[in-house]
């Protein structure tokens, strides 16, 4: 499956959702991963993955960062035990 997508002239865009953009202590939320050709038409889309951090970490994110996702009601701040654990969607992308 994966060489019916690989051309020169596709392109592969990842969509992250994070807790801000300073790389020493913010993370990663979700991630959504989406495939097109050189006209930007949609050939396949990925697994959309929200990724599961204690209650610590939304507390601790930049109060502009939750306002927007509370604002755009964001299923980031809805965590559950039903998202994905830290270990296990870093791969799902990949295989896509």
């Amino acid at each position: 499956m994966i060489r019916k997508y690989q051309d020169t002239h596709n392109f592969l865009w990842l969509d992250l959702e994070m807790t801000g953009l300073n790389v020493s202590y913010d993370v990663i939320m979700e991630i959504a991963t989406v495939i097109t050709d050189s006209n930007l038409q949609v050939i396949a889309q990925g697994p959309s993955l929200v990724i599961g951090y204690p209650e610590s970490t939304i507390v601790h994110m930049h109060n502009n960062v939750k306002s927007m996702h509370i604002l755009n009601q964001s299923s980031l701040m809805r965590l559950d035990n039903q998202h994905c654990l830290l270990k296990k969607p870093q791969h799902k992308p990949l295989i896509f």
